[in-house]
């Protein structure tokens, strides 16, 4: 089975922003450099006119015959999945959003969790709106610059490329270009993930001071980086579940 290495993934942008369906997508020719081992997919499955959407990862493929991914959980059981059930996959290479239509090949329980999926014949670059954003409430602690205190805030509002934080106004000192750390915790999820970002617009107001911030993910953030986008998805990621039902 051919390979590529783990190492060469990194997702830039979010799923979420894709503005066009499949089918009115630029085309790129099939390559085996669309397929890394290692990257996370999104796999959205009409099972009997049932729409699942999950996650999954690129474990290796065959080119010209077939892909092989981790078989999604859902809830504590395997997804249901029978032959020839088609499969629409999203996914991030290098900043681009890329996606295709598969059938299911064979589903594998034992070792481990297996499904097999038909070599696309096409591969879409999908158009992408990088700086959609949800809102959010959220606890922030934040350290800017080389100032090892650390400033209460709210994040209001987040995408995968940045946020929008609140301070309280009696924060003094905070200035665009500065380089933040930014903690906090996503909804439903009790890990305290960690980014680093830089302030590119600062507005005072009456009741504090409004921060844009752009973030810049370093080594080691990768999980916080992905958690991010999949909590944007949740939120605004059901065009492709309902694209799918649709052509059922």
């Amino acid at each position: 089975m051919t390979t590529l290495p783990q190492n060469s993934f990194e997702l830039d942008a979010m799923i979420a922003g894709a503005q066009d369906p499949l089918h009115n997508a630029e085309k790129i020719p099939v390559s085996t450099e669309y397929f890394r081992v290692g990257t996370p997919l999104q796999l959205t499955v009409n099972e009997k006119g049932q729409v699942q959407q999950e996650y999954s990862v690129l474990l290796g493929y065959r080119a010209g015959r077939f892909l092989l991914v981790e078989l999604p959980k859902v809830g504590a059981h395997a997804m249901v999945i029978t032959p020839n059930t088609e499969v629409r996959v999203r996914y991030m290479i290098d900043g681009h959003l890329l996606g295709f239509s598969s059938k299911s090949k064979k589903v594998q329980f034992e070792p481990e969790r297996l499904l097999f999926l038909s070599y696309p014949s096409r591969v879409d670059h999908l158009a992408l709106r990088r700086h959609e954003r949800v809102r959010v409430t959220l606890p922030t602690l934040v350290r800017a610059g080389n100032d090892a205190s650390q400033l209460n805030a709210e994040t209001r509002d987040i995408s995968i490329s940045g946020c929008g934080l609140v301070f309280g106004p009696e924060v003094e000192g905070l200035d665009k270009g500065m380089r933040m750390t930014l903690y906090f915790r996503l909804p439903g999820d009790n890990t305290l993930y960690k980014a680093r970002a830089w302030s590119r617009v600062v507005k005072k107001r009456k009741d504090g001071t409004w921060m844009g911030c752009e973030f810049d993910f370093r080594p080691g953030e990768e999980e916080t980086r992905t958690m991010v986008e999949r909590m944007v998805l949740a939120r605004t990621g059901n065009m492709s579940t309902s694209d799918l039902a649709a052509e059922s």
